[in-house]
């Protein structure tokens, strides 16, 4: 059982000899993030950190390390993974009244402590040291992690990057139809999938030369799609029993002229059952190219006979 850092302080004492912090740069006992790590705004994502020395010495007394963030941006969740080799201590989220990082970008740490009084520690390297779980806001555009350390190796100085958590291209809709035109490994760990159709004109990005033009999809420019609008109101009300007359829809085409003739109608529009059916219009051009739209028919129960309808 991992023992909290609060938990820790004395044993942390004992092994007080064992560190000593440094000025100069060499050798080093360094700390990074597995890979580039980006995030998508109201999910989770994880952070793994990789500790490695400059020198390859895998053997050394251990290493005490602070985790930075900044809790207007970022909630600790957890640490899915913690090296247990010699760990003495971790923390939760504690203010970083002491600024260890020297940052204002960051405001509060975690802190893990790792002693071996053989001096083996952590064996091999690399090394995975922890792997910590963070959840962002919805308003997320991307934030920083810093390490700092409470203590190295004799003869040993610390080493660290300032890790930048990305906006994940999730957040780009351009056909506004709840799905990301692209999605990144965050994206699809957040359960997410990418839009096949950027410009919802009816052929694949894949096979799309303009992904984000409705009207153009072929890499002749004058190969436009058809245009096409409901004929009437966009809503249509009805009583049960009532006798819809679907007014249609007109389409144009620039090379084919007019393809009113050429709409194809589906519905389900029952008119014996309250509800609200859509009613779909839709053509295609001779070059392959097809627009749609939808109108709404809601059939509703009618009063009986003397009473208001408000």
């Amino acid at each position: 059982m991992i023992t909290k850092y609060c938990a820790a302080q004395l044993t942390i004492a004992l092994f007080a000899s064992l560190f000593v912090t440094h000025a100069w740069a060499a050798p080093f006992q360094t700390v990074s993030i597995a890979s580039e790590t980006v995030a998508v705004p109201g999910n989770n994502f994880v952070v793994e950190i990789v500790y490695n020395t400059s020198d390859g010495n895998a053997n050394l007394p251990g290493l005490g390390m602070r985790v930075h963030f900044n809790a207007a941006e970022l909630t600790w969740v957890q640490n899915t993974l913690v090296n247990e080799l010699d760990l003495i201590g971790t923390s939760p989220a504690t203010a970083d009244v002491e600024d260890f990082d020297n940052s204002s970008d960051t405001d509060t740490y975690i802190q893990f402590a790792w002693a071996s009084v053989s001096g083996n520690w952590p064996g091999k390297i690399p090394a995975d040291l922890a792997r910590l779980e963070f959840s962002t806001l919805d308003s997320f555009d991307g934030t920083t992690i810093n390490f700092s350390t409470s203590g190295t190796a004799a003869g040993y100085a610390f080493q660290s990057a300032q890790v930048d958590i990305g906006l994940s291209n999730s957040t780009v809709d351009s056909d506004n139809d709840g799905l990301p035109d692209e999605c990144d490994n965050a994206c699809l760990a957040a359960g997410i999938t990418a839009d096949t159709d950027d410009d919802d004109d009816g052929v694949l990005d894949v096979d799309d030369a303009f992904p984000l033009d409705p009207l153009r999809s072929d890499d002749d420019a004058s190969n436009l799609a058809p245009t096409i609008a409901i004929a009437g109101l966009a809503t249509i009300t009805l009583d049960v029993d009532d006798v819809f007359t679907d007014p249609g829809a007109l389409a144009f085409d620039e090379e084919d002229g007019d393809l009113t003739a050429s709409v194809i109608v589906s519905d389900d529009v029952n008119i014996s059952a309250p509800g609200s059916y859509t009613v779909e219009y839709r053509v295609t051009d001779s070059g392959g190219l097809t627009r749609m739209v939808t109108r709404t028919v809601v059939v509703i129960q009618p009063l009986s006979s003397g009473a208001l309808r408000f």
